[in-house]
């Protein structure tokens, strides 16, 4: 059902991007206010979520890890306690332009601090291939995942950061309520760059895109990464529409192929 809705999204976006459509002002406006127009009508369960227990969203400052144009660190940024600031990860140039100026655009700049950082494990410098389909599915470049581009495609290096050394060095350490992750296959990598910090916010919670596939792609098993969650003393939620949660078991999720849920990892019972 996901990709019957997503993929000829994607298809018409590769053809205009393709044509430099969006180069034009007016068309990336239209092209923007349709985007976040989707996300809150067909795919975004955040939305509901806030709207159904805002309480989540006033625990401290928030990351937006993998903020593409802007979409979820604009309704984060409207959700936040007094105070407090989203602080959005984005790697990819043309979209951290685009995340920079729609924070302005909707009004939300002052309570968002935009970064053009890749996150993960180590702090460095990593490889990002850019795909020229889909503006949502830049990969970091693992070993595994390396074996898989073909001659011709784009690679950028970028700089990665890990979420313990980010937070230390702007002095957030132990003010961290929420995390959302969405970084295409490499959200087990982001997690173990985050021990520390989930250790001092013991009621932090943090919502991720589990899609197998792209873990498998980049050389990671889906399982460590609810294992990794588990062996912390957190509880598992599908987050669905509506706002609504479910308690899962980690060896019991289930997505369909080519597909993705989003996680609730909470120590708290929700």
């Amino acid at each position: 059902m996901q990709r019957a809705l997503t993929d000829p999204l994607i298809s018409v976006y590769a053809w205009l991007n393709r044509r430099k459509v969006f180069d034009v002002p007016l068309l990336q406006s239209l092209f923007v206010r349709s985007y976040f127009f989707y996300k809150s009508h067909f795919e975004d369960p955040f939305l509901h979520l806030i709207a159904a227990r805002p309480q989540l969203f006033t625990r401290g400052h928030l990351l937006d890890i993998g903020a593409n144009i802007g979409y979820t660190a604009v309704i984060f940024a409207r959700s936040l306690g007094a105070g407090d600031r989203v602080f959005a990860f984005e790697p990819e140039k043309r979209n951290f332009h685009r995340l920079v100026e729609n924070l302005a655009r909707f009004g939300v700049g002052d309570r968002v601090i935009a970064n053009f950082l890749a996150v993960g494990a180590v702090n460095g410098t990593v490889d990002l291939w850019l795909n020229e389909l889909h503006p949502g599915d830049h990969r970091i470049v693992t070993g595994a995942f390396r074996e898989r581009i073909q001659s011709g495609n784009s690679v950028s290096p970028v700089p990665m950061v890990t979420i313990d050394s980010f937070v230390q060095s702007n002095q957030i350490s132990n003010h961290i309520g929420f995390i959302k992750i969405d970084v295409q296959g490499f959200e087990t990598e982001v997690c173990r760059g985050m021990e520390q910090t989930l250790l001092l916010n013991p009621r932090a919670v943090v919502a991720i895109e589990y899609a197998p596939g792209p873990m498998t792609e980049l050389g990671f098993r889906a399982q460590e990464l609810m294992d990794f969650f588990v062996e912390r003393g957190f509880h598992l939620y599908e987050l669905e529409r509506r706002g609504r949660v479910r308690m899962v078991a980690a060896n019991q999720v289930q997505v369909e192929a080519g597909g993705w849920i989003t996680l609730l990892c909470s120590r708290e019972q929700l």
